[in-house]
């Protein structure tokens, strides 16, 4: 085998070590890349955790609640065998009841969330049909609450229908955040045993690597 000329040398090396720095530049580079994508996916994934927890998650399940007990409420009122059976008197306990009991609170609840976590809404808005639910029921709370404190009968106002439509609109943002996370999630893990496998291949060419050292130095 022919030896390389003296004057190749030194660029032979030298071009070995070129090689070696444009290399350890590129997996730096990939690395970082592939460190930024999954710091993406892991704040996605943060901000749906808090979207479904904080915001979409109790806001559903208070519509479901309202939902619920207006179910109750109709049922004792105009079901089945409640005709003739309920005064107008008792009907305007019963109603009442279930308002001061239970739909005045949970709106206050969905109010609340409304004020403190409506960051975590997807889009630069509210949809509309919830703009229509709080004109709702704040229109019907204060009606009630003056008749009941001051005897004030407003009842020429007539109230804002009550949007049906809420449940389903609240319930689709739900769903929509829950199938993102369960995106997310997937690609999180993938990445995280694309990184565990990319670290195992390291060890064993590392350790591949002292093992021919060990077979060369013999």
């Amino acid at each position: 085998m022919t030896a390389s000329p003296w004057y190749l040398l030194p660029n032979i090396a030298s071009l070995t070590a070129l090689v070696t720095i444009v290399g350890w530049f590129v997996t730096s580079f990939l690395t970082k890349r592939r460190e930024e994508a999954t710091q993406k996916i892991e704040r996605e994934v943060k901000y749906l955790e808090r979207q479904i927890s904080e915001f979409y998650g109790p806001f559903f399940n208070l519509i479901n609640q309202v939902v619920i007990m207006n179910h109750v409420q109709f049922s004792l009122l105009e079901g089945a065998g409640s005709a003739g059976r309920v005064s107008p008197h008792d009907r305007t306990k019963i109603i009442d009841y279930f308002q001061t009991r239970y739909f005045f609170p949970l709106h206050e609840q969905v109010n609340q969330i409304l004020k403190d976590k409506l960051y975590l809404v997807d889009g630069s808005s509210l949809p509309e049909v919830v703009y229509t639910y709080l004109r709702s029921v704040s229109q019907e709370r204060v009606q009630a609450e003056l008749w009941k404190e001051f005897e004030i009968d407003t009842s020429y106002l007539r109230g804002i229908p009550y949007p049906n439509e809420l449940y389903s609109t609240i319930k689709a943002g739900l769903d929509a955040a829950m199938i993102r996370y369960a995106s997310y999630s997937e690609l999180l893990s993938s990445a995280s045993k694309s990184a565990k496998s990319r670290i195992g291949t390291k060890k064993e060419s590392a350790k591949a690597s002292v093992m021919d050292d060990r077979e060369q130095s013999r």
